[in-house]
């Protein structure tokens, strides 16, 4: 009897020590999955163009003036921020930041960068840095070069209705000149009615002259 007792606690040991191991495994695994989802991995830092709401949750890739909005971090309270030129120069324009939020949301004011292709970085405390990548470009700008040139073209334009204008001013010269042509005929053509009629009061006066003597010599 004594040694099938000491059989049925050397069975017992190996069980309890495969259950202790299975219980500090699965406490391990339950220990370890929420560290693979810190709270605010799921957050997102949008990249808003001007005038857009802040609580807007579309991401606008390409800005002029923009702001940054965040979204989703849960407990969250302090998110740090990073922009610099992508590909990375040694020279180029960055801004950085931290943004405090509240109930895991928060926006920054809006920024302006020079034209080109940047990289948004963003981390907290505890959490894995993140990124994209977004593009500022300004169609204001590139109107306002066509728009110079338009001017350019519109002074172009002006001299050509200078040059254009100029014939036509000398036109009226020249038609001027061509009226005063026209005059000078038109004068001759005035001038023979009244040659006409001179020579027809001179031939009537001497008709006349005529008849008198006629009279005369008859009366003599």
């Amino acid at each position: 009897m004594p040694s099938t007792a000491s059989f049925r606690a050397h069975r017992l040991r190996p069980a309890a020590a495969a259950l202790a191991t299975l219980a500090v495994a699965g406490a391990t695994l339950a220990g370890a999955t929420p560290a693979l989802a810190a709270p605010g991995d799921s957050g997102d830092l949008k990249v808003h163009r001007a005038g857009v709401p802040h609580w807007n949750t579309q991401d606008d890739l390409k800005v002029c003036k923009f702001s940054l909005s965040a979204f989703n971090f849960e407990t969250v309270r302090l998110l740090t921020w990073a922009i610099a030129p992508q590909p990375p120069t040694p020279t180029g324009p960055t801004l950085s930041g931290s943004l405090t939020l509240i109930a895991g949301r928060g926006h920054t004011p809006e920024y302006s960068l020079p034209e080109g292709d940047y990289r948004l970085t963003w981390t907290f405390t505890g959490g894995v840095a993140k990124e994209k990548v977004f593009q500022v470009t300004c169609p204001e700008n590139k109107k306002g070069t066509p728009g110079g040139k338009g001017e350019d073209h519109h002074t172009g334009g002006g001299e050509k209705n200078d040059t254009w204008e100029q014939p036509s001013g000398a036109v009226p010269a020249g038609g001027g000149g061509m009226s005063g042509t026209g005059g000078d005929g038109g004068s001759g053509i005035g001038a023979t009615p009244v040659v006409a009629a001179t020579l027809a009061a001179g031939l009537a006066g001497l008709i006349v002259v005529r008849r008198a003597r006629r009279r005369v010599h008859g009366a003599a």
